[in-house]
């Protein structure tokens, strides 16, 4: 059995079927578990624990559960992808 690593973020936000959903709507929870992750993204949840690895993917732990926050990453995916601008702190304004 071959291990294939996990496709690099970009060919996923530029594939034509991924990633489609409205993390605005209230139909999606808060937070879910990598496997309903993946199947909302259309990733296996392997290729999800190891974006969180790589720090790609915000997430919380729960105890021994990870969870992923779906508006934090819905976000951080229009980030990677360029539909929005990276949050920036304010500048102090000068004394």
């Amino acid at each position: 059995m071959t291990h294939n690593p996990p496709k690099p973020l970009g060919a996923i936000l530029s594939h034509p079927s991924g990633p489609s959903v409205n993390a605005g709507s209230s139909l999606y929870p808060l937070a879910v578990d990598a496997h309903t992750l993946g199947q909302m993204l259309g990733l296996h949840k392997n290729t999800i624990e190891q974006y969180r690895k790589d720090g790609v993917l915000p997430f919380v732990n729960f105890g021994r559960a990870v969870r992923y926050p779906v508006h934090q990453v819905m976000a951080a995916l229009d980030r990677m992808a360029g539909l929005t601008e990276p949050e920036t702190e304010p500048e102090p304004s000068p004394a």
